[in-house]
């Protein structure tokens, strides 16, 4: 996994040990489409979607919930 070595990185602020780790969401061209802008903003949504699921976790599907009222359309005007 990507995330593994994130955390197991050591690294120091000013002396003090400090932790990192990595969230991060995916999406697949072949569930969302191959459009770029709505594959990226599904990815984007996964990705808040691992945070609020309690970080550090990689995730790859979005559940309804996830996607309530948030538009999975390119959300800059055309």
């Amino acid at each position: 996994h990507v995330r593994h070595p994130v955390p197991a990185t050591p690294l120091r602020l000013d002396g003090e040990p400090i932790v990192v780790t990595a969230s991060i969401g995916m999406a697949f061209a072949e569930d969302v489409g191959f459009d770029l802008s709505r594959l990226f903003h599904h990815a984007d949504a996964t990705l808040y979607a691992a945070k609020r699921a309690g970080r550090n976790r990689v995730m790859t599907e979005l559940t309804d919930e996830d996607l309530l009222g948030r538009s999975v359309r390119d959300p800059r005007p055309a």
